[in-house]
């Protein structure tokens, strides 16, 4: 898994800013790929980040979005995070 070269520029997990946070989580960097960035266990920046209050939540999305009678092939759920 490749390491994205801004994240490469942080020094430590106190760097992030709430709205860091966020925009992190945004583009779709997962704990692990931030974890290897800093040099320190998922576990540690999944804590920092649920301390930040940065939480995924599944939201429901009608894909078709009226283009077909809603059913269960048209729904899809997706993980996102935000700020809570």
């Amino acid at each position: 898994m490749s390491v994205s070269p801004w994240l490469k520029t942080l020094k430590s997990l106190d760097e992030l800013s709430v709205n860091d946070w966020s925009n992190v989580k945004r583009r779709g960097f997962a704990d692990v790929q931030i974890s290897r960035a800093l040099n320190c266990t998922e576990d540690e920046v999944r804590a920092a980040r649920l301390a930040a209050g940065v939480k995924p939540s599944m939201k429901r999305v009608d894909t078709c979005a009226a283009e077909f009678e809603a059913g269960a092939y048209t729904v899809e759920l997706n993980l996102s995070h935000f700020r809570q």
